[in-house]
């Protein structure tokens, strides 16, 4: 049971039709008569729906939908004068519009329109979700973004935001209804079986209990046999009965096997077909809630793929239509509820030009310029994306952790220290290495300013630059520090995002900032989070599942990317639209567009 909050905008609908709504402990409806005479049958039905909705609950998306047109039925409405909402909040939550009536439904930062015209929906709500019940004679007068821009955590006070914007009268608006939900009680779900299936000591029970079949059809063949007595015929008349008993034969063991296989074909097929059913429910299932509940959307995808391979199982080595009809329906389903891609990496850049040794063990990239670390050959090779013309330095001795650019030199970060290698391959210390470091393992350079992340202290440092070099150290957070031990990398864009395995957190200023994302897959594996000033959204990139997740860079997720190379690349680096992969000697390119 959830606990729901509301509030009411507007008054009449156009021309000063009658509109009115009606509300239950854990129901909304809103309706719109457009006809000069429908107020009395507009109050009748909602009268007819508090009360049923009062006494029942509803456990399917269908008796929802038909509880609601028989109401309509019983009090006369119909035609094109109706515009309806309603929303019932339970363990599943139900949707369903009628004619201009449209319902909103506000997540976090995401916003969206859910339903409108004649459709239905249904799916799982989160605490602080905010449902907006309205009608397009509402929503025709502002953008998407404005009504997005109205809704607020206390729902008492969207009225007065509206006001404020429009300069006028919130009662002159046609009727909308704001619903925030307070609390969700969590009720466990649990999968109710098939069938029940003895255990294996009543089987056996049950078998030794069966009288044996003292013979079968093929047991007493060769009975048949022994009675066919083969010496010379002594007439036409007898060898053409022993072909004629013989062919008999044949026909009888023909029919028996054939007629064995096709029963054995009928049943695997009953059960294939009961198999197509679960994937069905499942993949509807999956639809209906991708918006509202992604993880569970994708949960139930997978529901779906262990049913397929049930599936497979069952029919064995032998084809059947319907099982490659499913596997084609579970894959293009689970591509369009996670939104993913699958793209072809395009060879951007071979340093073989160079060298025909050459490997690539690291990159970095910082505006066009893509550094290149090759460890065999002591070498960072400096390669521009946009003119595809390459240079090189050479790589100080030791381990290299990490490589930045800034005006033209190499910043390299290895046991000693930050070390700087201008354009002349001069080399000097640049930052000398502290003794309360830590664990640094990531170096970036933004607006000068050079950073180091350090796992072992869970800190990024900041180093300011002077005329002379740099200042000493100060730390970048001021506020809580989520745990950092297990950091993978982190990115800068003015804000800082750090990459664990399982998610990417973000910091402004040097404060945590809400970046919540909701991923498709619950084996998410991040090595690493790529962005800056000239990317758009937040990469992040899972070499373990050969994918990169885009991200909006308030944490929403947007579609997966998938291809080969990110599966098998040493670095991945991005450049605006577009993600580059490092393997061996080659750099491959991957748009993201």
């Amino acid at each position: 049971m959830v606990s729901l909050d509301f509030s009411s905008n507007g008054g009449n609908g156009p021309n000063g039709t009658f509109s009115g709504y009606i509300k239950t402990q854990n129901a909304f409806f809103l309706l719109q008569n457009e006809s000069e005479d429908g107020e009395e049958q507009t109050r009748q039905c909602l009268v007819l729906l508090k009360e049923r909705f009062e006494q029942e609950e509803f456990e399917s998306l269908d008796i929802f939908q038909r509880t609601i047109e028989h109401a309509f039925k019983t009090a006369g409405l119909s035609g094109d004068t109706i515009s309806f909402c309603g929303v019932v909040f339970g363990e599943t939550c139900y949707l369903l519009t009628k004619g201009k009536g449209e319902i909103y439904v506000k997540r976090g930062h995401n916003f969206a329109r859910l339903t409108s015209g004649d459709t239905s929906a249904s799916g799982y709500v989160e605490e602080k979700d905010i449902f907006v019940l309205t009608t397009q004679d509402f929503s025709a007068n502002f953008t998407e973004d404005e009504i997005h821009s109205f809704i607020h955590a206390n729902v008492h006070s969207i009225p007065e935001h509206i006001e404020k914007f429009t300069k006028q009268d919130p009662a002159s608006f046609p009727l909308t209804l704001f619903v925030k939900v307070e609390h969700e009680e969590i009720v466990e779900r649990e999968d109710v079986p098939v069938e029940s299936i003895p255990e294996k000591q009543e089987v056996t029970e049950v078998l030794q209990k069966q009288p044996k079949a003292r013979f079968t059809f093929f047991s007493t063949v060769p009975l048949w046999f022994k009675h066919i007595k083969l010496q010379q015929p002594q007439s036409k008349r007898r060898t053409f009965t022993i072909i004629f008993v013989v062919g008999i034969i044949g026909i009888l063991i023909w029919s028996v096997v054939f007629g064995y296989q096709r029963r054995m074909d009928a049943e695997t097929l009953k059960k294939l077909e009961t198999s197509k059913e679960l994937i069905t429910q499942k993949i509807t299932q999956a639809e209906d809630v991708s918006f509202l509940n992604p993880a569970r959307s994708a949960a139930l995808i997978t529901e779906a793929q262990d049913e397929l391979k049930t599936m497979k199982a069952t029919a064995g080595s032998k084809e059947f239509a319907i099982v490659t009809e499913m596997e084609k329906l579970v894959q293009s389903k689970q591509d369009q509820v996670t939104n993913k891609e699958n793209k072809q990496a395009n060879e951007f850049f071979d340093l073989g030009v160079d060298s025909k040794t050459a490997q690539g063990s690291k990159m970095t990239v910082s505006e066009d310029t893509a550094l290149i670390l090759d460890e065999k050959q002591s070498l960072i090779y400096v390669l521009s994306l946009t003119k595809k013309s390459l240079d090189k330095r050479p790589a100080p001795s030791g381990t290299i952790q990490k490589m930045a650019w800034y005006n033209g030199d190499v910043f390299v970060l290895g046991t000693d220290g930050v070390m700087r290698i201008d354009k002349n391959s001069k080399s000097t210390k640049a930052v000398e290495r502290d003794s309360d470091w830590g664990d640094v393992s990531d170096m970036a350079i933004f607006n000068g300013n050079l950073y180091l992340m350090d796992r072992g202290n869970e800190a990024i440092y900041k180093y300011v630059a002077t005329d002379a070099g740099y200042a000493a150290k100060s730390s970048y957070f001021k506020g809580t520090v989520l745990p950092m031990k297990n950091a993978t990398s982190f990115a800068i864009d003015s804000s800082i995002y750090v990459s664990t395995p399982e998610k990417v957190v973000k910091y402004t200023s040097g404060l945590s900032e809400d970046f919540k994302t909701t991923y498709p897959s619950d084996s998410v594996s991040i090595e690493k989070v790529i962005t800056g000033k000239d990317t758009e959204q937040v990469y992040a990139w899972d070499k373990q599942n050969s994918v990169v997740y885009v991200l909006e860079k308030n944490g929403t997720y947007v579609r997966q990317v998938t291809s080969k190379i990110f599966g098998k690349a040493t670095d991945v680096v991005a450049y605006k639209t577009n993600t580059y992969a490092l393997s061996g000697g080659k750099i491959y390119e991957v748009s993201m567009e």
